[in-house]
């Protein structure tokens, strides 16, 4: 009986164990009633995002749509699905039926704003359930791009092909002189022309302009309490949740209630945008 009973255990902590080195760390829905507006413009240009969870599942890819506010001095990128999920949760707490569920789905869970402040990025990562809202500032990334004579034809746009290696992945990038923008998704800048294809060499990452639009925006910063941070601190802080997501599901406050979950060392699949 107890030879039986060691097994059932072995067993249920293996599945323990593999259900969640499957499920990612989920990101809460914050509400975005409150905000400041630090610039205007009149693009938005949009992305559909391929991106790769698990480096030893190529096959398996998780997307979403990357939206590009386009303003006079600054720019913004982040998740489309990401703000969704907030625009429903804060449009139920105006009405005064709140919800907070998980997002059910991987998204990344930062915004970049280009030349804020001047000169600078400004990053603001959301950690998984409750945990805080990280921000970060640094000087404006220097891709050193190398530009090519191939062209290719993207939404009409005549396209330029130019490559750089960037913190551990090479990039592709094309992007039209036609759209004589310094700019692109992600941290993505410094070409002549607005970037509307760029992937990396594995194609863990792909971004791939599916439209533009022409019309007036708002660029805001949420008023959430920010911690901030440096980019380093902030991805070692990524890396060991992902290492250890049991801990730091603890830590943020989550009950852990399954058996044997709390002996097993199960970590969650991590492939950063930046490996340096």
């Amino acid at each position: 009986m107890r030879k039986k009973q060691t097994i059932c255990f072995c067993l249920l902590s293996l599945f323990i164990s593999s259900s969640i080195a499957q499920l990612p760390l989920r990101i809460m829905p914050q509400s975005i009633s409150d905000y400041q507006v630090v610039d205007s413009g009149r693009f938005v240009i949009r992305y559909s995002l391929d991106f790769v969870e698990d480096p030893d599942k190529l096959t398996v890819k998780e997307s979403d749509i990357i939206l590009l506010e386009l303003g006079k001095n600054i720019s913004k990128s982040y998740s489309y699905n990401l703000y969704r999920f907030d625009s429903i949760l804060t449009d139920g707490v105006s009405k005064g039926t709140p919800g907070l569920p998980f997002i059910q789905k991987t998204v990344p869970p930062l915004e970049v704003f280009k030349n804020y402040p001047k000169g600078k990025i400004t990053v603001t990562y959301r950690s998984p359930y409750q945990g805080p809202v990280f921000k970060y500032i640094e000087d404006e990334v220097n891709f050193n791009w190398i530009v090519h004579r191939e062209k290719k034809n993207i939404l009409g746009y005549t396209c330029q092909k130019a490559t750089s290696t960037f913190r551990g992945r090479t990039w592709t990038a094309w992007f039209t002189n036609e759209i004589p923008v310094s700019d692109g998704p992600w941290k993505f800048c410094g070409l002549p022309g607005l970037i509307l294809s760029v992937s990396d060499d594995k194609e863990h990452y792909s971004y791939n302009c599916i439209g533009i639009d022409n019309k007036t925006t708002s660029i805001k910063v949420w008023d959430w309490k920010y911690e901030n941070t440096t980019r380093e601190k902030l991805n070692a802080f990524i890396k060991r949740a992902y290492e250890s997501p049991l801990d730091y599901m603890k830590a943020s406050g989550q009950k852990v209630n399954f058996i044997g979950m709390e002996s097993t060392n199960a970590s969650i699949p991590f492939n950063p945008i930046e490996l340096e």
